[in-house]
């Protein structure tokens, strides 16, 4: 065994100097006069800017936060801390309350469901993360006018008769408030275990997993997290699920202790750190691997919305848990000659080839979208999303989820790793926003769940092929050698057709994507090459590669 203090994620000050540093951001997020009408809300483009006219409710979640400052000012967790007092709990629980106070009023009013993007939309999404927020902090704080509030019982009656959607991430959500919920009102046990169980699981029992057709690894700790929140709370049987989904996202750690990128499903390139807390607790092999993860990396990029309402009480809650329960200790591996091997989830649209170590290697492929890869090493990123084609007004790209995507995976025991893609060029539907788009929406808000279903199929679930244009990729690996070559034609051109290679931006709507990446600015600047050709190859020497990108002669 070997001090879990070498593993970054597993490490309580790493998580206590983020929320040291956050605490004024977050406060400042919050409507803190106890005269104001908005009192308790956290959107502050509401309250403070009014450039919309309601709470956007997945805003609404830092009363978690809150919780778990007041437990670990309680606990004097704060010994030496620059912003984070124990002085000031009595404060933050005053906080707290007025944010959970606000929420279970919006949440009444709603028939159970807050609203994100326009008036009378009932998200999914932002109920079932804030409600789980409000619960779970009102647990912590003994505010049992919360928990007993109508608001929460809205939510709940509507969520128990949830069917699984296409965002498993956001329905394990639901299941970890309706099982913590079913727990602390001995509220339809029955209906709610078997509500949970298919939210979270598939049919063989596999943990569910699939965000809009395929895997994402930002989401799969969103959904780690929730699987965990159960776990911690006793509210429900699922460490197995966890577990499994927990040992698939720590074989895309990154060599940079990174996670996520253009290559999974939806292009996330965040992590939630509570879940893999909690399963490396669980699992010592598993923490050894999930305890790579940086967790100010896996922050440091998002903007207040993302780091303020998904990841800073996921970070408040692992140093909870840190605090409580002691770090886990990771699995010590024996000393062997660093050598490749092969993770195959080729069902799930990913394939990894990794060499661990003292000087680690990795190389990550979208199957499922057009071969788009991330190279990685412990000093330098190269982010290769394929190409784009720009005819007329409409731009189509490779990097896009393809639903029947052909490939073939060539991996020997010794040799060469050689994946061949066929891609089509497809695009996303776009849509803008706009002053007249804004009224119409308020006018009609009674139809807000309809036109929710509306945008997700044009923006996220359909993309428009550009017919008769493919392209053909064969990425090489040589473990030998510890090189990568990408070769790859495109067929089916007409003229003025403008090719281009991608940038690393998705053209798929994804609101917690498009942060920044290491290694994008190569993939930029060879997007703005001025030559073009149809069929090229490129080479490189893994270990050349530095943080902006190392093209070979």
């Amino acid at each position: 065994m070997r001090p879990s203090t070498e593993t970054p994620l597993l490490a309580l000050a790493a998580h206590l100097d983020l929320l040291d540093g956050f605490l004024p951001r977050l406060i400042t997020q919050i409507d803190r006069d106890p005269h104001s009408p908005t009192y308790g809300s956290c959107d502050r483009g509401f309250w403070m800017y009014r450039l919309h006219d309601f709470d956007s409710g997945v805003l609404q979640q830092a009363s978690l936060t809150l919780a778990a400052l007041v437990s670990l000012a309680e606990g004097g967790a704060f010994e030496g801390a620059k912003n984070l007092d124990a002085a000031d709990a009595p404060y933050w629980r005053a906080l707290a309350l007025a944010v959970n106070r606000r929420n279970v009023r919006l949440l009444q009013a709603g028939g159970g469901y807050f609203d994100e993007y326009y008036p009378g939309e009932r998200s999914f999404p932002a109920t079932v993360f804030g409600a789980y927020s409000t619960l779970k902090s009102a647990l912590l704080l003994g505010q049992r006018e919360i928990v007993d509030h109508p608001g929460l019982l809205r939510t709940a009656e509507a969520l128990v008769v949830r069917q699984p959607s296409p965002a498993a991430n956001q329905d394990i959500a639901a299941a970890a408030f309706l099982a913590l919920y079913g727990q602390a009102r001995d509220w339809r046990r029955a209906a709610v275990v078997r509500t949970v169980d298919r939210l979270i699981r598939n049919a063989d029992g596999t943990v569910r997993c699939i965000e809009y057709g395929g895997v994402d690894l930002g989401y799969a700790t969103v959904s780690l997290n929730f699987l965990a929140a159960m776990v911690a709370d006793d509210s429900h049987d699922a460490k197995d699920v966890m577990l499994q989904l927990g040992r698939f996202v720590g074989e895309f750690v990154s060599p940079q202790g990174r996670l996520g990128g253009e290559f999974p499903s939806r292009a996330t390139a965040y992590f939630l750190p509570f879940g893999a807390v909690v399963a490396s607790g669980a699992d010592a092999a598993l923490a050894a691997r999930l305890g790579r993860l940086e967790p100010a990396a896996g922050c440091a990029h998002l903007d207040d919305r993302y780091l303020m309402h998904y990841c800073l009480p996921s970070i408040a809650c692992a140093a909870l848990r840190l605090f409580e329960h002691g770090s886990p200790r990771a699995a010590e591996t024996a000393a062997a000659p660093a050598s490749w091997r092969v993770v195959d989830y080729r069902d799930r649209g990913l394939l990894a080839v990794r060499r661990d170590g003292d000087d680690p290697r990795a190389l990550f492929i979208g199957l499922n979208k057009g071969g788009t890869l991330q190279a990685e090493t412990a000093t330098g990123t190269l982010i290769d999303c394929g190409w784009r084609v720009t005819r007329g007004d409409e731009t189509y790209a490779t990097c896009v989820l393809d639903g029947t995507p052909k490939f073939e995976v060539h991996t020997p025991t010794d040799g060469d790793v050689v994946v061949t893609v066929t891609a089509p060029f497809a695009r996303y539907r776009t849509l803008v926003a706009s002053a007249p788009k804004t009224v119409i929406l308020r006018t009609i808000r009674v139809l807000g769940p309809t036109f929710n279903t509306y945008f997700k199929s044009r923006l996220i679930q359909n993309a428009v092929p550009l017919p008769g244009v493919t392209l053909h990729r064969r990425i090489r690996l040589d473990r030998q050698n510890d090189r990568l070559e990408i070769e790859d034609r495109i067929d089916g051109l007409q003229p003025g057709d403008l090719l281009t290679p991608a940038p690393a931006a998705s053209l798929r709507l994804v609101p917690s994507a498009k942060f920044y990446q290491r290694g994008e600015a190569a993939a930029f600047l060879r997007a703005a090459e001025a030559e073009r050709e149809t069929t090229v190859k490129r080479g490189f020497a893994l270990a050349t590669l530095r943080s902006a990108g190392a093209d070979e002669p």
